[in-house]
């Protein structure tokens, strides 16, 4: 569940799979597209390293958000409750990463900073960071422990993307369309932010050294300029 510059980046620790691949005793599949992955080898992709193409369940693609899904309605009614002429924005650092306070509170403060609604799939234990304000809800902000992901990706309305840039929601920005302000933590989550950069649909933070100036320009940027969206397009 990788891209090829993911497995190029960490090429110490992939080398022992790769070496099977060629002999023909495992099989890879890298869930990715080559639109937006690095290219393959001159040589090729050894035979048993397979690109399968992004694996989104159909019935997300198919139906997107339904006001008679329940886990759906909240998220709903509150997007009928926005101020329409403001673009969405949504935050997601995914399941493995934990957001100190300092990074909640940046967060926070930056979209509050930006001309926009913001949608924060944030897990529980880190909502304790944000000021108690926010965890009353507002016409601004919608938090909560999950979010329809996919479904979500689909709405025109949706402008930007604050992402981990895990490879999974890599490929459903990409999908979509949808710049992306990145934010990577680990493991393969640089690689992939240089990949959206690189196609000029992303800017990238760090999550270590940023304030939420940083972070709001960074978004601003994004929803301001055309070439971020149109780039997520192509």
């Amino acid at each position: 569940h990788m891209s090829w510059e993911a497995v190029r980046f960490m090429r110490e620790e992939m080398r022992p799979r790769i070496a099977k691949a060629h002999a023909g005793d495992l099989v890879i599949l890298l869930n990715s597209i080559w639109a937006i992955d690095a290219p393959p080898p001159p040589a090729g992709l050894p035979p048993s390293v397979v690109m399968t193409g992004p694996l989104f369940p159909l019935s997300a693609r198919a139906h997107g958000l339904s006001a008679a899904n329940p886990r759906h309605a909240p998220l709903l009614r509150w997007l009928d409750s926005t101020p329409s002429d403001l673009p969405l924005v949504y935050i997601t650092t995914g399941t493995q990463a934990t957001l100190d306070e300092r990074l909640v509170r940046v967060l926070h403060d930056a979209l509050s900073l930006c001309r926009c609604v913001t949608c924060w799939s944030l897990k529980e234990a880190a909502q304790a960071h944000l000021p108690a304000a926010a965890l009353r809800g507002s016409d601004r902000l919608f938090v909560a422990s999950w979010i329809p992901q996919l479904e979500l990706m689909r709405l025109p309305r949706l402008a930007c993307v604050v992402s981990h840039c895990g490879w999974g929601g890599v490929l459903e920005t990409a999908s979509a369309g949808k710049p992306v302000v990145s934010i990577p933590f680990f493991g393969d989550q640089p690689a992939n932010a240089k990949l959206l950069r690189q196609h000029g649909c992303a800017i990238t933070v760090d999550h270590k050294r940023c304030t939420a100036n940083a972070v709001a320009t960074a978004v601003s940027r994004v929803l301001d300029e055309p070439a971020f969206k149109a780039n997520a397009e192509k």
